[in-house]
Formats: C-alpha cells, sequence, structure tokens
C-alpha cells in the first residue's frame, strides 16, 4: 500500500506541476495575446459553471460511500444498482443543465457588457455543454476512486488535460481567437470518455438490466446539496460580485492571485485525493476511538502546512504576479493579506470535513444556509466600500466561525462521540504548534532568500524547501499509520 500511496503521489505532483505551468502560460497569452478583459470574462465564466454543478445534489459523494462495502465483497448485484442509480440520475441532471444553461444566458448580459451578446452566448454555452458531458462522465470517476483506482484516475485525467492545455496555448498563439480556445476544451473531456468506458467494460461486471434504484443515496444526496451550494457560493461569487461591481479587469487579477492559491491547495490535495479512498475503507471498518486518531494525525499535518506554505505565499505571490503578468495586475497588500488567511482555513478544514463526509454525516443543512446568508451579506454590504477586500471579507468571517468552531463541534460530538472539550485540547495545541511552524519558516525564509536573489532563483528555492518539508510529513506522519 506503502508503494501505491508513493506512485499515486509522485505522478499526481507531476501532472500537476505540467499543468499548473501551463495554465500560467494560458493566462499570460490570453492577457497579452487577447487583453485583460478576455483573461477576466475566461475566469468569470470559469466560475459561473460551477453552480451548474449544483445540479449534482451531493450524489458524488454519498454513492462513493455506497461503494465501499459492496467493493470490498465483490457484490455486483449491489455494485449495479448503485451504479445504475448514478446513471439515471446524472442523465436528467444533463438535460437540466443544458436548460438552465440556456435559461441563464439573459443574466449574462446583465452581469457583463461584452461586445457582442451572440458571441457572449456562444462562449457561456461551451461551457455548459463541456459541464454536460463532465456530468456524464461521473458514473465512471465515482465507481474508480470507490474501488481504488486512484492512479488511472489520475493518469488519465492528466494526460488528458495536458494535451487540452497545449492545444489551447498554439491556438492562442496561432489564431488569437477567443472561440477556438474555448473549442479546445472539449479535448479532454473526449479521451477520458474513451478510456473509462473500456475499463468498464472490461473489468466491471455491471448488471445490464439491472433497473433496481438505491434511495438511500438519493436522500443522502438531498441533504449534502445544502453543504455543496454553501461551498459554491462561498468561493464562486468573489468573481460575480466584482464583475458586477467593480470591473472585468479587477476579475482578471483577483483571479491571478486565486489562481496562485489554487495551485497550492492542488499540490496539497494531491495527497488528500490519493488517501481519501483508502481513508473512506478505513473508516467504515474501524472504530471511533481509531477514527479519533486518525482525525488528530490529519489535523496535525494540515495546520503544519498550513502555517508553513501561507507565509511562503505572503512573501511571494506579489512579486510572482509581477514577473508572471504584470504591476497592473497586483493587488493591495491587505487583499493578499485576507486571500491568504482563507488559504489558511482551506488547509486546515480538510481532516474535518474527511471524516464528515466518510461517516455519511449531511444532516446540519441550516449550517450551510447560515454560511450563505452571512456571505453574502458582508460581502454585498461592503464591497461598494472596500471593494474587493470587502468582497473577501465575507469568506474570511465564513471560515473561522463554522470551519475553526461548528464543523469541528459538529463531527465531534455526532460522528466520533468524542467530548467536545477534546477538540478544544488538540487544536489548541496544534495552533502553538503552527506558530512555532511559522517562526521557523520565517527564519528560512529570511536565511535562504536575499534580497540580491533574482526571480527564479527565489522561486525555485521555495519550491524545493515546500516539496521537502510536504515530504518529510508524508513520510513521518502517515506512512506509519496506514500500513498499521
Amino acid at each position: 500500500m506503502k508503494e501505491n500511496i508513493s506512485k499515486n503521489i509522485i505522478f499526481t505532483l507531476f501532472v500537476t506541476v505540467v499543468t499548473t505551468f501551463l495554465s500560467f502560460l494560458i493566462n499570460r497569452y490570453l492577457l497579452f495575446n487577447l487583453g485583460d478583459k478576455e483573461l477576466g470574462l475566461f475566469r468569470l465564466l470559469s466560475q459561473l459553471v460551477f453552480y451548474l454543478s449544483l445540479l449534482d445534489l451531493g450524489i458524488s459523494t454519498s454513492a462513493t460511500v455506497a461503494y465501499y462495502k459492496p467493493l470490498i465483497k465483490k457484490d455486483y448485484n449491489e455494485i449495479s444498482k448503485i451504479y445504475h442509480t448514478i446513471d439515471i440520475f446524472y442523465r436528467k441532471v444533463s438535460i437540466i443543465t443544458l436548460v438552465l444553461g440556456v435559461l441563464a444566458i439573459p443574466f449574462l448580459f446583465y452581469l457583463v457588457e461584452f461586445k457582442s451578446y451572440l458571441l457572449l452566448s456562444i462562449y457561456w454555452m461551451i461551457f455548459v455543454c463541456n459541464a454536460v458531458i463532465t456530468f456524464l462522465l461521473n458514473k465512471y470517476i465515482i465507481l474508480y476512486l470507490a474501488d481504488q483506482k486512484v492512479f488511472f484516475i489520475k493518469s488519465v485525467t492528466g494526460i488528458a488535460l495536458i494535451i487540452e492545455k497545449a492545444v489551447q496555448i498554439i491556438l492562442i498563439i496561432k489564431f488569437q481567437s477567443f472561440l477556438f480556445f474555448l473549442c479546445a476544451s472539449f479535448i479532454s473531456n473526449i479521451i477520458k470518455f474513451v478510456f473509462f468506458k473500456k475499463r468498464m467494460d472490461k473489468h466491471y461486471d455491471i448488471r445490464k438490466n439491472n433497473k433496481d434504484y438505491d434511495d438511500k443515496i438519493r436522500s443522502d444526496a438531498s441533504q449534502m446539496f445544502f453543504h455543496k451550494l454553501s461551498h459554491i457560493i462561498q468561493y464562486n461569487t468573489d468573481n460575480i460580485l466584482i464583475a458586477k461591481f467593480i470591473s472585468l479587469a479587477a476579475v482578471a487579477s483577483y483571479s491571478s492571485y486565486m489562481m496562485l492559491t489554487s495551485l497550492v491547495i492542488t499540490v496539497v490535495s494531491i495527497f488528500h485525493s490519493v488517501v481519501d479512498p483508502i481513508v473512506g475503507q478505513l473508516i467504515s471498518i474501524q472504530s471511533n476511538k481509531k477514527n479519533y486518531e486518525l482525525w488528530i494525525i490529519f489535523a496535525k499535518f494540515s495546520f503544519w502546512i498550513s502555517g508553513f506554505v501561507s507565509l511562503g505565499f505572503y512573501y511571494f505571490a506579489t512579486p510572482f504576479i509581477i514577473n508572471w503578468l504584470d504591476n497592473k495586475m497586483v493587488l493591495e497588500q491587505i487583499i493578499v493579506i485576507l486571500i491568504l488567511v482563507n488559504l489558511f482555513f482551506d488547509l486546515i478544514k480538510w481532516p474535518t470535513e474527511l471524516i464528515k463526509y466518510k461517516y455519511a454525516y449531511y444532516k446540519d443543512i441550516y449550517n450551510p444556509i447560515i454560511e450563505v446568508f452571512i456571505n453574502l451579506a458582508v460581502s454585498i454590504s461592503l464591497v461598494g466600500v472596500y471593494g474587493i477586500a470587502g468582497v473577501v471579507v465575507g469568506t474570511v468571517i465564513v471560515n473561522v466561525i463554522f470551519n475553526m468552531i461548528i464543523k469541528p463541534i459538529i463531527i465531534f460530538k455526532y460522528c466520533l462521540k468524542i467530548p467536545v472539550i477534546k477538540y478544544i485540547e488538540k487544536i489548541s495545541f496544534m495552533i502553538f504548534e503552527m506558530f512555532i511552524i511559522i517562526g521557523i519558516s520565517h527564519f528560512v525564509f529570511s536565511y535562504f532568500f536575499s534580497d540580491n536573489d533574482n526571480f527564479a532563483d527565489s522561486w525555485g528555492k521555495l519550491i524545493l524547501l515546500v516539496v521537502a518539508f510536504f515530504c518529510y510529513l508524508y513520510k513521518r506522519i502517515f506512512i506509519g499509520y496506514i500500513i498499521n
């Protein structure tokens, strides 16, 4: 198991580095070949299409949990039942997605001032069609991930994405056409469909005539919907508010910084994506006490990583933006700090959410509703006065209240059934440890990165430090526990 985890992490890290590099090139060529409005529009439409993923209703999470035991027992009758439940659901969702995508076009005209509303409609429908294809592919991905075929998923999706982005760069440079650039986004979905379908036919004995429907998946998914809604609104309304109340150029600047946070989260989540299926099966057979110990290990890891990389983001985000794009894309320091705070919370919340969803606890539907209300109310009320900073503050407040206080209390009380005082004790010690890590990190950054270093040297050193630190924690904290 150790070799499989290590192989998956190394390969996923390689794919992440390559795709991230290509993504940075895409943003750069979009900015300099087409302009900041097209870059801002691309980032805005990318976020808007996430709202269509609400139609998933959380079934991907609930179905993954439902697959664990049948896959262990190789019960293909139950596996077929779950598979057909997912297949029927996503077929219906695909049709609804297309309809809603068309109905959303007038909203785009209200939100964005663009030179051609016909072109804007075409651009948007390309995003919608890709969302439809993604929904249809989910039935394969859910099964493969639950069956711990992580390397296969990462190989196909990673290579397909690399090919897609490389073609997009060529099209931007050669034709300078935003339309051609967007059309190339179908490439990765086509490649994934071919390989996923082939593996399904070869390795899984899915009963073709199975018409049973798993009502429990639908019930869990309906509760999960509210949590999904909260996540999407919390992380995908910023660009909408900025576009409406400020400008598309401001969206381009803000989204450029968010690409860096996304890179950090993606690198850290490489481990998450590889370990999640293993942890899901462990949680389903372990006692609450063992799962509590697992939470402690994950939480400690997350706090250490969060303190280290957040400080690195503070030092290097703006210099990177200047060298990558231009001085005009730089945000004020207070906005960078607020983005950094949200990055920190994004990294430390993983252990809590992991335990919560693997226990299939979705009953707290009132929490995400309150999260949405607080986030939107604060952001809308402050954006007119403080601009981008006011928008980000709404997310910071929600993160403090829910990811540090309410959600951990829920999983300790209702999932792990451990006294909440244990959470307070552990989290207090972890915060203390984190500040030590931040202090050491500050010393390291100050010592290794001098004013005489050029930009490339500084970032090269930073990447090496982050990778070395992550690998140390991975080997020191996780491997022993998972093997045992």
